[in-house]
């Protein structure tokens, strides 16, 4: 399902991003590539590269939707752990996919709680992926969110 996929194709390319050390707001030469990828195994692949998405638009994007956005991605990042250890917790195929189907729902959930349409947030994961200004942004209000400065 295209709608599926594009949220997840987004969640893993936030998770990407925004898996960062605590000083990687000041790191201008961060590079994606280097980011932890141990989240990929707690969801199936997905079909569409972030990197193909459409060019993220080039207008500001408000504090109300960051907010949002690092509410959904905390949300989604606990959905995420927790799929990753019933994962590796059975070895039933059926249980696995159910396992991942369940995550999957809940990760459009998540979403869609905070606030944000899941075509809101893959934007922000597009806008975040090419300014290092949005990443700042993101990553403050995430630091806030933990308890730290």
């Amino acid at each position: 399902m295209m709608f599926r996929t594009n949220v997840l194709a987004a969640v893993v390319a936030a998770a990407s991003w925004i898996l960062i050390p605590a000083s990687f707001a000041q790191n201008q030469s961060y590079d994606p590539d280097q980011a932890p990828q141990d989240y990929d195994q707690a969801l199936p692949p997905t079909q569409q590269d972030p990197a193909d998405m459409p060019n993220a638009a080039a207008a500001p994007i408000d504090d109300k939707k960051l907010d949002q956005f690092a509410d959904a991605y905390l949300a989604v990042q606990t959905i995420q752990q927790e799929a990753s250890e019933k994962l590796q917790a059975t070895s039933d195929p059926e249980q696995a996919d159910q396992v991942k189907s369940t995550a999957e729902n809940d990760m459009i959930s998540a979403v869609e709680r905070s606030g944000l349409q899941i075509d809101e947030f893959n934007q922000i994961v597009q806008t975040m992926a090419a300014d290092v200004n949005v990443r700042s942004r993101i990553a403050t209000k995430l630091q806030e969110r933990s308890g730290g400065t």
